[in-house]
């Protein structure tokens, strides 16, 4: 390999040269960028390979998303079986195959709910991403070489490992090393993310196992909580209607959920995440024998139906404060911003990975056991609690101090 690189060597004069006039010409506005009706942030690297690029467009996008903005995400579609525009989801259902669209943008998909498209040409594929979805902010995956668009910021990832790599061959242009473009371009950037010091963390692998595992059983049960509840009593379901599902789980649940979520946050602010651990581990878990109890009696009563889902979805948000808590914890120190955006990007693999085969489970041995299974699947969340290691002042709010 080092030979071949050897003999490529000389041809990276004539790939810097091309890459220098292409960004002095659009520097110069010979080229121009072209302006779209929408907000435009582009998340990129200098290095060819990935970076972290991913996360940190899940991190933006549910920020934006959050803040109010009608946001939409493009991407290349790389490793995807297709070309052109595809409109890979309208922020509610997907609309496209896995193989079209291309892997990394149904993971951005399944995190954010937000429409997303791929498309080579990324001017074309946000005015039709426009056109077609009315968003009004548009998140750039992999677009920092992209120039044609005009961009409101430029987000740059590079990775720590590059910085520190001493392999002679690493730090040149293509078709030699893995850079783009040469360290120049990074003054183009509105912010600059150094990635990877995630990865050196002590204990590592116990954080790793937390992020994935801990809600192991509720990816499972969350992708199947609606279909039960609508589906006929004769294959297992509750035959719930419509609207009645719209209170139970839309408004009921939600209520719930929230409760669940604002009382978690605020015991640890009294005692801390360490004391609340393993009370919010059960407390989350245990609920799910709720949904073993209406899979086998399949109750008629609207009010006992909408106190099961109720008391599970309040298990989950008080339980879940935990997890999110224990990011923030993990991502304190240097690059912490970087550091939650991958750790968000870990949270959305934990959800998905399990909930790829939910669906295909229940259809296998039903809703009894499939719901006897999901209570089995708690017990990963109880062995990656008693793996980490957590601070017994973290998350305790700091009292202020009297004033004199």
């Amino acid at each position: 390999m080092n030979l071949l690189k050897v003999i490529l060597y000389p041809f990276i004069p004539v790939y810097a040269f091309a890459i220098w006039l292409r960004n002095f010409l659009f520097d110069k506005n010979i080229l121009r960028c072209i302006k779209v009706d929408a907000k435009v942030f582009s998340v990129g690297n200098i290095t060819f390979g990935g970076s972290g690029k991913t996360p940190v467009t899940i991190y933006l996008t549910s920020l934006l998303k959050h803040a109010g903005n009608k946001v939409g995400v493009l991407s290349r579609g790389y490793g995807r079986k297709s070309g052109g525009y595809i409109l890979v989801s309208d922020g509610k259902n997907f609309l496209t195959t896995v193989e079209k669209a291309g892997d990394e943008i149904y993971h951005t998909v399944l995190e954010c709910s937000v429409p997303t498209a791929v498309s080579e040409n990324r001017v074309k594929g946000a005015e039709k991403l426009i056109k077609d979805t009315g968003v009004n902010t548009i998140v750039l995956d992999d677009a920092f070489q992209h120039r044609w668009i005009k961009r409101d910021a430029d987000i740059l990832i590079i990775d720590q490992r590059f910085l520190t790599e001493k392999n002679f061959f690493t730090h040149n242009l293509l078709p030699t090393g893995v850079m783009r473009e040469s360290f120049s371009s990074i003054k183009r950037s509105d912010l600059v993310i150094i990635n990877r010091k995630f990865m050196q963390k002590k204990d590592i692998w116990n954080i790793l196992g937390f992020l994935l595992f801990f809600r192991f059983a509720e990816a499972q049960l969350v992708k199947l909580v609606q279909p039960f509840l609508l589906d006929p009593r004769e294959v297992g379901g509750l035959g719930l209607s419509t609207s009645e599902v719209g209170i139970v789980y839309g408004t009921v649940g939600i209520i719930a959920l929230t409760a669940g979520g604002l009382i978690g946050g605020y015991v640890i602010s009294r005692q801390g995440l360490k004391w609340w651990l393993w009370p919010m581990v059960i407390i989350m878990h245990t609920p799910d024998l709720a949904f073993v109890y209406l899979s086998h009696v399949q109750p008629t009563d609207f009010i006992l139906i909408n106190a099961a889902v109720a008391l599970e979805q309040f298990g989950y948000g008080f339980g879940f404060t935990a997890y999110m808590m224990y990011m923030i914890m993990i991502s304190q120190g240097e690059h912490k911003t970087a550091h939650y955006a991958i750790c968000t990007g870990i949270m959305a693999l934990g959800m998905m990975l399990p909930g790829m085969f939910s669906g295909a489970l229940q259809e296998a041995i039903g809703y009894p056991r499939f719901f006897e299974w999901v209570l089995i699947s708690t017990i990963p969340g109880f062995i990656v609690a008693a793996l980490v290691k957590i601070d017994p002042e973290f998350g305790k709010k700091k009292k202020e101090p009297k004033e004199a």
